[in-house]
Parts: structure tokens; C-alpha cells; sequence
């Protein structure tokens, strides 16, 4: 075994994986095992793939396809009777691929501008929003669906273009008001959480969310400068940093 893999298994907290009594109370709950029906993407079979690589049974390439087609969604935390530590499993198995995995040179470049550069700043996820927005006013967008272009970029970017829904204008995206309430009386009072990726690419999912709760009676507090909380990067097995940006938002 290399000192680098013998490091890479002593991230994984070993006791946690000992409290699944392998019962299957959640495979019925697990949105992967439901449609694959392989014990393998289930959150008992992963939980005993990171046990068997802390063990040094399988290698990096066996753990990888189960632990990133995991969405993260914890329904089998809620079902399990044992209360295993699924969440803090995962996290651990997504750093070690982080750290594990071989990558080219361009690849670490590209991820280093992306969740270093890109993602936590705030003024480049706007300028993006921008972009995107401009992008699909004009009639770019429309002559690259003609041209049969979304059909052939990889990494299934053109799935995600066309269910992409519309994308607010610049100016509503930065006009928006920090407290909005409801025409009714107030019934509740909420703060909410913009995100990077939302505001700046999906904000119409926003503005309908923060709708829906102000026909409900709830007073929306939306403050304007918020930052990456981090989210993206611990999915991505980048823990360090998402940690730091979780901590940076809370203050």
C-alpha cells in the first residue's frame, strides 16, 4: 500500500461505518437504489464500500461511481433506527476522492479557478448571471438550437440548458428589496438564503420561492451582499473550504 493511500484511509472515521447494522430500512427511502436496484448505490451498500476501502479491500476507482452518484439528500438518515452518521460518511468518502483521485493538469487548473476564483466571489457569479442572460435575449440562443449545437457539447450541458428556467434581468436581480412583506398580515417572519448559483442562474426559482411565501403571510428577509456558503465545494469533496466559507457567511 503507498503512503499516499494509507493516508487517504485513516480520513475515514472507521467507528462511524461499525453503527450500520445493515437492516435496509432505507432502501426504500434512497432515491439511487430505487431506480438503479443495485445494493451498490444504496446507502447501506456505500456505507460498506467506505468500510471495505478503510479496510484497504477495493481501491479509489471502486468507491468512486457509488459515492458521486449519491444525492446527498439524507432521506436515509431520517429512516435509519441505528442513527448513523450517513452524512458525515459521505463527506468523508467525497474528500478522499477529492484528495485521491488522479487529475491532469488542466483538469486542477480549471477546478482551482471554478471553486477558488469563480464560485466564492460574488461579483463573477453576477457577471455571469449577466451573461446568461444576455445570452438567451438574444437570438444566439435560438440559432444554436437550430443548429443542432446543445446536441453534441459534452457533459450533458445541453440537458441542463433546456430545463434551465428563465433567468431575471440584471437590474432585477440587483434591485432586489432586502425586506419584503406580505399583503396580508404577517404571520411568520423568514430570513432567505439567496445562494451564488441560484441568483445568479436560476433566480427565477428565487423570485417564485420568495412569492410563494409572501402569499402564504411570511415577511422574506433576503440580504443583499451574501456570499458562497460553501455548499458546492463540500459536495465536491473540498472540505477545507467549505468549511472556511461556511464560517465567513455566519459572521
Amino acid at each position: 500500500m503507498s503512503r499516499n493511500m494509507s493516508a487517504l484511509r485513516k480520513l475515514i472515521n472507521y467507528e462511524n461505518t461499525m453503527d450500520c447494522v445493515q437492516c435496509g430500512y432505507c432502501l426504500p427511502v434512497c432515491p439511487t437504489y430505487e431506480s438503479m436496484k443495485t445494493e451498490t448505490h444504496s446507502p447501506r451498500g456505500r456505507i460498506n464500500l467506505v468500510k471495505q476501502f478503510a479496510n484497504g479491500n477495493i481501491d479509489l476507482e471502486t468507491l468512486k461511481d457509488p459515492i458521486e452518484k449519491c444525492l446527498g439528500c439524507m432521506a436515509c438518515v431520517t429512516a435509519c433506527p441505528t442513527n448513523v452518521k450517513y452524512g458525515s460518511i459521505l463527506s468523508e468518502a467525497k474528500n478522499v476522492l477529492a484528495k485521491g483521485s488522479e487529475r491532469s493538469i488542466l483538469r486542477r487548473i480549471a477546478d482551482k479557478v471554478i471553486f477558488d476564483l469563480v464560485i466564492p466571489s460574488r461579483f463573477l457569479m453576477r457577471f455571469l448571471g449577466d451573461l446568461l442572460w444576455l445570452f438567451r435575449k438574444s437570438g444566439l440562443l435560438i440559432a444554436m438550437r437550430s443548429a443542432g449545437f446543445f446536441k453534441v457539447i459534452p457533459f450533458h450541458l445541453g440537458d441542463f440548458e433546456s430545463v434551465l428556467p428563465p433567468v431575471g434581468s440584471p437590474r432585477a436581480r440587483r434591485n432586489r428589496v432586502e425586506v419584503l412583506y406580505p399583503t396580508s398580515s404577517s404571520k411568520a417572519r423568514a430570513g432567505f438564503f439567496m445562494g451564488c448559483v441560484m441568483e445568479s442562474m436560476l433566480s427565477g426559482i428565487n423570485t417564485s420561492t420568495i412569492d410563494l411565501l409572501l402569499d402564504t403571510g411570511v415577511t422574506v428577509v433576503a440580504p443583499r451582499d451574501q456570499t458562497c456558503c460553501g455548499a458546492l465545494h463540500a459536495h465536491a469533496g473540498r472540505q477545507d473550504k467549505a468549511k472556511k466559507l461556511a464560517i465567513l457567511i455566519r459572521t
